[in-house]
């Protein structure tokens, strides 16, 4: 049976710090990664008996880290660079390997503390807790996809004559294409359409799985970029840097999002289809880990 293992690794700025077995600061514990605090909202039955449910959010959490210092004789140094480290007043990224199976969630110092010692030459006990605001674990692979793509078809060896010419690469035929996030939440995504065969107008996303779709009443010129993203706290639609939001049709909605499981998504537009290039990024979140 393989034994279970478990590596944090703690980036701040170009700064990293490695927890775990086989390097100096060695990992006891760790609470709080499993699930983070629910907040349930509720509002009494009017002549009935309980409440019904207003709204379900997931709180902040907080990951508490127990480690020791194991490295004796460099015991003093390994703690200075430990107390330097764990910078209340700096940004960071916790990555948690457990098992093969890795995921990451941002953070800030909340806590740090080192235990009594009460023989000198004895390992050092110390704990750290990390405030993260936002619950979720991320994956570490953001995913990439180019759902107008040309397929190549170039192999060697080659032969090319002008009575007998060569197909490159073709286009794909279909407009869809599934993505599956195995997260366990929906998820927002960043979508990049570049006219890069001529112009497109009126170009147009949609998630068959869940009817919600983005449009724009607008003609992207060959070269023209448009970037549109629905994930929290970073909603926006730019076209070529600049904002272009104005531009969004009425039925459009920037809570478009990917749904745990496949889904099913297609690109339209009023004319100038097969000018378009378009790529679709997102990152899955998890529950815990």
């Amino acid at each position: 049976m393989q034994a279970k293992h478990m590596t944090i690794t703690l980036t701040s700025g170009h700064k990293t710090l490695v927890l775990g077995k086989g390097h100096p600061y060695r990992l006891r514990s760790v609470q709080g990664l499993e699930a983070a605090p629910v907040a349930i909202a509720s509002a009494p039955n009017a002549g009935m008996h309980g409440d019904t449910v207003t709204n379900v959010r997931l709180e902040a959490r907080s990951l508490v880290l127990g480690g020791t210092i194991a490295y004796l004789d460099d015991l003093e140094r390994l703690r200075e660079r430990l107390a330097r480290f764990l910078s209340p007043h700096e940004e960071g990224l916790c990555t948690i390997d457990y098992c093969g199976t890795k995921r990451q969630i941002g953070y800030r110092v909340e806590a740090f503390s080192i235990d009594e010692m009460a023989n000198l030459w004895a390992p050092m006990d110390f704990s750290i807790t990390l405030f993260c605001a936002d619950p979720m674990l991320h994956s570490t692979d953001s995913y990439g996809r180019n759902i107008a793509e040309y397929l190549p078809q170039f192999a060697l060896p080659f032969c090319c004559t002008a009575e007998k010419k060569s197909i490159m690469g073709y286009r794909k035929t279909s407009n869809t294409i599934v993505l599956k996030n195995d997260g366990d939440t929906a998820v927002g995504l960043k979508a990049v359409i570049a006219a890069v065969r001529g112009p497109v107008n009126d170009p147009v996303l949609k998630n068959e799985a869940t009817g919600q779709q983005i449009g724009m009443k607008m003609t992207l010129a060959q070269g023209d970029t448009l970037t549109i993203s629905t994930l929290p706290r970073q909603k926006q639609i730019l076209l070529n840097g600049e904002n272009a939001m104005m531009k969004m049709d009425r039925t459009s909605d920037l809570t478009f999002a990917l749904t745990p499981g496949d889904n099913l998504l297609c690109y339209e537009a009023a004319d100038g289809r097969s000018n378009m290039d378009v790529r679709l990024y997102y990152t899955p979140e998890y529950l815990g880990v």
